[in-house]
């Protein structure tokens, strides 16, 4: 072994993962089978995790430039405008008509992130491709809003007192556009998905999955 062998960093995590992971296309190829229902045994809650699942892959790699900026799946989500038309309309559908899959819980919790998003999109590629992508599977934000509406006005069925409480504190909160608004500093961690609902009902909504997937805890 050589000296120059000797001094050479190891490699660091991210490295290694995206060795293994074809510079993040394995992962990339995973999320897509899982939200094209190609994958065995997945239900729509697991296609729904998928299609939230990349949809941080853009923000993070291709609107932030964060966790994967630089490699071949940035490149190819940086690309592949028909991809997040599909990411971001599967999750607007299940917002409107969850079906039986879905608790409106989890929904209204959906209707927040997208509209999180939004607002994100909106900051960081104002007039972009990505911007008028969102713009037109959203209907200008008009979706969420007329969802949230819908679940004030008891017009969603299943919805508890809970759901119509949270879904007009998010009609109420005007203000959300400017609070995602991202922040400069490489260091920042803020998440684009955090929320303004009470704690407690963010819980029992995320605790919803097994409920939703019809597994128990065991």
């Amino acid at each position: 072994m050589t000296q120059a062998d000797d001094r050479r960093e190891p490699p660091s995590l991210a490295e290694i993962v995206r060795e293994k992971t074809n510079d993040g296309l394995a992962i990339l190829e995973f999320y897509i089978g899982a939200l094209r229902d190609e994958l065995e045994g997945f239900d729509a809650p697991h296609r729904l995790e998928a299609a939230q699942a990349l949809l941080d892959l853009v923000v993070d790699s291709v609107l932030l430039r964060k966790r994967w900026d630089g490699t071949t799946l940035a490149m190819v989500l940086g690309g592949d405008l028909d991809l997040f038309s599909k990411i971001v309309r599967f999750q607007v559908d299940i917002m409107e008509d969850g079906g039986e899959d879905f608790t409106v819980r989890r929904r209204v919790l959906l209707a927040e992130e997208l509209r999180n998003c939004r607002a994100l999109v909106d900051a960081v590629d104002a007039g972009g491709r990505f911007f008028k992508v969102f713009r037109d599977e959203t209907g200008d934000g008009a979706k969420i809003e007329r969802f949230l509406a819908r679940v004030v006005s008891r017009k969603v069925a299943g919805s508890t007192l809970d759901d119509i409480r949270s879904a007009r504190d998010l009609l109420d909160y005007t203000e959300y556009h400017d609070a995602f608004v991202p922040c400069d500093s490489p260091e920042c961690s803020v998440d684009w998905k955090d929320t303004i609902l009470d704690p407690e009902y963010v819980s029992q909504a995320l605790d919803d999955g097994h409920a939703e997937c019809h597994r128990d805890d065991d």
